[in-house]
Order: C-alpha cells, then sequence, then structure tokens
C-alpha cells in the first residue's frame, strides 16, 4: 500500500510514480530516487534567483525543506533518521565543552547509528532504502566535527587544509540542516565542507566577481549522466552482474567467464556515474560547484566533481582510477582518516585503516573487506611494479624518442589499460557479490588471476631487491 508506506503523501502523486514504474519498468524505490535526482534541477534553479542580500537562514531554510522533502519523497518517514542523527550531533558539539570529546562522540555515534542501521535491514541484494543518504550525512557530520575540532587547535599544528576548514565557532542549527540537507547532495553525494556550504551561502564564493554562466558545464554533466545511466540499463540488460551466481556462468568457457565478469561489473559502475554526474550538474546549478578561475580567466566549476569519467575510463595506473573516481570521498577519507593516522608514522598503517573504514562504512557483506583488501594490495603491487619497470618503460615517453619507441609505448599503454581494466573489475566483483563462497567460487571459477598476478608482483619485486648490491659509497 503506497499510501501507508508514504504517510501522509496523496494518492495523486503515487499513482503517478506507480504507473510511471510499471510503464519503464524501473522499480518503485528507483524510480523515485531518479526523480528526486532530476528535480534537484529545477530547485537549484529557483536558489540561484535568490538574492544575495537575503539572510543565510532563509536560505538555509530553503535548502533544509527542499532537501527533507526530497528525502520523504524516497523513504517516507524514515527521514526522520537523518533528523535525529543532525540534531544529536549538533547538541554533542554544543554541549559538551571540550571538543576532542564532542569529537569522538560524535564519531562514535553517528558511525554506530549508520552500522545498526546496516545490521537491521541487512541482505545479500543491492539495497535502496533510507541508509544510502544516511551513509553519505554520516561523513559530512563526521568531517563538521573534525572541522569543528580543528578550531580549537593552535594554528601552527594544522595541515593546509585544516586551517582552510576549521571552524572556530559551531554554525547555527539551522545552517548545519540545510549543510545536511543540501537538496542536490543529499541523496548521493557529492561530499563538501561546511566551508564551500558558507561560502556559497555568503556569496564568497564568487569573490567580488558576478556569478558566471554555469550553462555548458551544467549540460555537459547532465547529458553525459544521462549518457552513462542508459549504458548501464542496455549494458546490465546484456550483462547481469546477478548471473556470475548462476550456474549457467560457471558452465561457460574461462575466456568468456572473465569477459563477462569484466562487462558485468563495468556496466555496474556506469550506475555511480551516472548518479554522480547528474548530481554534480545540478550542484552546479546552485554555484556550489563553482572553483575560481583558470589562468586564462575561464570559470572553473570543478568544486565538487566526483568523477572525470573519461580520466576514469582510460586510466592505465591504479593511482589513475583513484583520482578520477569517487573523487569526493576520497578527499573525504585522505582528509579525515588518512592524515588523522600521522601519529602511526606509517603510511600502510594510515592506507590499511583508511581502507577498513571505507569498508565499513559501505556495510558488514565480505565482499566489500575483500574489495577494498584488494585495492591495498594493488596499490602496493603497482609501486612496486613501476619500480621494477621504471628503466624500461621510460625511453618510450621521452621527448626525443623516436617513432618506433612511440609506437611501443603506445602498446604499452595499450596493454596497461587493459590489465587496468580486468584487475579493477576483477576487484569490484566482490562489491557487488557481496557473500564470501559466493566471491570464493567466483574467483576460482576465474582461477584467481587478480590475486596471483598481484602476489607474483610483490614476490619478483622482494627477489629483485634482496639480490641488488647496495652501491658501495665512496670513500673521501
Amino acid at each position: 500500500d503506497l499510501k501507508s508506506k508514504k504517510g501522509t503523501e496523496t494518492f495523486m502523486i503515487s499513482d503517478l510514480v506507480q504507473n510511471l514504474s510499471e510503464a519503464s519498468g524501473i522499480p518503485d524505490s528507483g524510480l523515485r530516487f531518479l526523480l528526486a535526482l532530476l528535480a534537484g534541477y529545477p530547485l537549484a534553479a529557483i536558489y540561484r534567483l535568490i538574492p544575495t542580500n537575503v539572510p543565510d537562514y532563509l536560505k538555509s531554510l530553503y535548502i533544509t525543506i527542499a532537501g527533507f522533502t526530497l528525502v520523504y519523497f524516497c523513504f517516507g518517514t524514515d527521514v526522520l533518521h537523518s533528523f535525529i542523527t543532525i540534531a544529536v550531533t549538533y547538541l554533542i558539539l554544543l554541549l559538551v565543552p571540550d571538543r576532542r570529546i564532542s569529537l569522538g562522540l560524535s564519531f562514535a555515534f553517528n558511525i554506530t547509528y549508520l552500522l545498526t542501521a546496516y545490521v537491521w535491514y541487512a541482505t545479500e541484494d543491492y539495497d535502496l532504502n533510507w541508509t544510502t543518504p544516511q551513509c553519505v550525512l554520516t561523513l559530512r557530520l563526521i568531517g563538521l566535527s573534525f572541522d569543528y575540532f580543528d578550531g580549537s587547535q593552535d594554528p601552527s599544528v594544522l595541515g593546509a587544509d585544516e586551517k582552510k576548514f576549521r571552524l572556530t565557532k559551531l554554525p547555527s542549527f539551522i545552517n548545519i540542516l540545510g549543510f545536511s540537507y543540501f537538496f542536490t547532495a543529499v541523496l548521493a553525494g557529492p561530499q563538501f565542507t561546511y566551508h564551500r556550504y558558507h561560502q556559497l551561502l555568503t556569496g564568497e564564493i564568487y569573490g567580488k566577481a558576478a556569478p558566471p554562466s554555469c550553462l555548458i558545464p551544467l549540460l555537459r554533466c547532465f547529458f553525459t549522466g544521462v549518457l552513462f545511466l542508459a549504458a548501464y540499463n542496455i549494458g546490465s540488460a546484456f550483462y547481469p552482474v546477478e548471473y556470475l551466481k548462476t550456474e549457467g556462468f560457471y558452465e561457460l568457457n574461462f575466456s568468456d567467464r572473465v569477459i563477462f565478469m569484466w562487462l558485468s561489473t563495468k556496466f555496474c559502475l556506469y550506475r555511480y556515474l551516472g548518479v554522480w554526474l547528474i548530481t554534480e550538474g545540478s550542484s552546479i546549478l546552485t554555484g556550489i560547484g563553482f572553483n575560481g578561475y583558470s589562468k586564462e580567466e575561464d570559470a572553473l566549476w570543478n568544486g565538487v566533481t566526483n568523477v572525470n569519467p573519461w580520466g576514469y575510463e582510460f586510466a592505465t595506473n591504479h593511482q589513475q582510477v583513484i583520482d578520477n573516481f569517487n573523487i569526493n570521498t576520497n578527499d573525504w577519507a585522505k582528509r579525515y582518516i588518512f592524515k588523522r593516522m600521522r601519529f602511526a608514522n606509517d603510511r600502510n598503517i594510515s592506507a590499511g585503516t583508511t581502507l577498513f573504514f571505507l569498508a565499513m562504512w559501505h556495510g558488514f557483506s565480505v565482499g566489500y573487506f575483500i574489495c577494498f583488501a584488494l585495492e591495498f594490495v594493488y596499490m602496493e603491487a603497482e609501486k612496486r611494479y613501476q619500480l621494477l619497470t621504471k628503466k624500461y618503460v621510460e625511453p618510450f615517453y621521452k621527448n626525443d624518442a623516436n617513432s618506433v619507441e612511440k609506437a611501443i609505448g603506445l602498446v604499452y599503454a595499450v596493454a596497461c589499460w587493459f590489465s587496468r581494466q580486468l584487475l579493477m573489475h576483477y576487484a569490484f566483483t566482490p562489491f557487488e557479490l557481496k557473500n564470501f563462497w559466493i566471491c570464493h567460487r567466483c574467483f576460482a571459477s576465474l582461477y584467481y588471476f587478480g590475486h596471483i598476478a598481484v602476489i607474483a608482483i610483490i614476490v619478483v619485486n622482494t627477489i629483485v631487491s634482496s639480490t641488488q648490491k647496495p652501491k658501495a659509497r665512496k670513500v673521501e
């Protein structure tokens, strides 16, 4: 019963969504989510018309109402979970005088609330429920708590980002609500700091100049996002990732299994690319995506860019994937987890802790932890591989390289791209399969090639490094 599910929502809206769902074949929850994402564009256009001199709290009130309504439209009264966590976080920061303790309490409360929800709603399938925006909100509130803590520290002990984003005073509750319910980012991101949100409210984000036109980057994001969502829907119809769980997959020959694994997970990832690009477009329209001007005085609208689709598609190494995919979440993790682990004085410990946190943030499914563990190993293997091959590869890319060397360099780049594609999607497979035994059976059918390849690189590098004689010091 759609009406009881959505509380006081009218039958007219419910019937309209149900009819659209039946006509399009998109599940009700997915259709509502998509419509809410698209609603960000007219809501952003309205916000852009609000004069700069309108008080901040009224702008935040509009943003809060718009964002709250979108979450309610998608998830009904479950929207109360987000309000509860925002209110409790605000009270912790307001009432606990020691900001170090308030940071710890806020972090513990928000992550515990989210993980409890994951346990309560856990299934082996991909779920679209209130925990989807809640995981976005969890990072936003934890980031806010870190910035508020930094505001109590001596600037001389802070890093550049910490100095830039620190909050010496706690923002008002209505502004925190607006920051949390920002309507273009409340459902699926992107992540941004309160500092950026405050600059948008005050108009400081544009400096002293008038807001430049954002039509071209907005349309580019929107239509590219639509393109990726269409590719996801069409591609996943031919290569559904669920097929990896069936006997039919294991009856394929090895090469077909590898291709099916590659394409099915590739099309799954297009779902994220499409959503992020659409939300980036509406975020640009609000103005929060403005990021100053280039040297050529062209307006930059990459302030909340979460994916560079072509950089991601044509990446030839793992670092390029990280730099172009889920950019804001990676920046958040680097700023609030990785760099905060500096006391460990070990990059591997910092990186491992960060990836463990990100796996846990997604949920308790074993597949998430396998996926991020593989990412950790891949990063280490890639670093060692580059050390092994650097002196052999560099001549192909020098400015004075001849035509033969350039041709070899191109072939090598294509080979790197292809191997990166296979390994990246191999690692992403458990993210979709979730269950350990299903992951094991799938990997076994692929002869664990993604594990064996990187372990071999690490072993070879270790052997080569141990056999190389250290250079003798020159005695003066």
